[in-house]
């Protein structure tokens, strides 16, 4: 039986936790990918819901990203499904679509705000990353789920 280690902020308990999950897949994350996987994960868990609308309605409108608002929103599809693919695949299944479907529409929302020309304050290398190593990134996430230390709560 492991014993439970609490970090001092939520912050470093995600960081301890996504290195966790890094060591069980054996995907190592770099420092920018890390970074934004531990601030995405302590922002739906803090401020932001996990939408109930359909995400592909969302990528679709939003695809052209002809404004800043074009680009949150493209930016929140592909962040929520990396995590209802990797933490709360089972709301995939009660959404009846496929993982993979999750998969390749967060991979697609990342791919085009790795070259959107209207986000020059993304880290356009940052996103093209995250579209390579989605599949990655959601078994980082599985296991640190499936891991034995809980989650942070707020």
């Amino acid at each position: 039986m492991s014993i439970l280690h609490v970090e001092p902020t939520r912050i470093a308990q995600w960081r301890t936790l996504v290195i966790e999950g890094q060591e069980k897949s054996g995907f190592q994350l770099n420092e920018g990918m890390e970074s934004y996987v531990v601030m995405t994960l302590d922002a739906y868990t803090t401020e932001i819901n996990l939408s109930s609308a359909v995400l592909a309605i969302d990528f679709l409108k939003n695809v052209h990203v002809t404004s800043t608002l074009a680009m949150h929103a493209l930016r929140e599809v592909g962040d929520q499904c990396l995590i209802l693919s990797g933490l709360f695949p089972q709301r995939v299944l009660r959404k009846n679509v496929s993982e993979h479907y999750f998969i390749q529409l967060g991979k697609n929302a990342y791919h085009v705000l790795s070259y959107a020309s209207i986000a020059k304050q993304l880290d356009h290398s940052l996103f093209f990353q995250l579209f390579e190593s989605f599949s990655e990134l959601t078994q980082v996430l599985k296991a640190m789920r499936l891991g034995n230390n809980t989650m942070p709560t707020h």
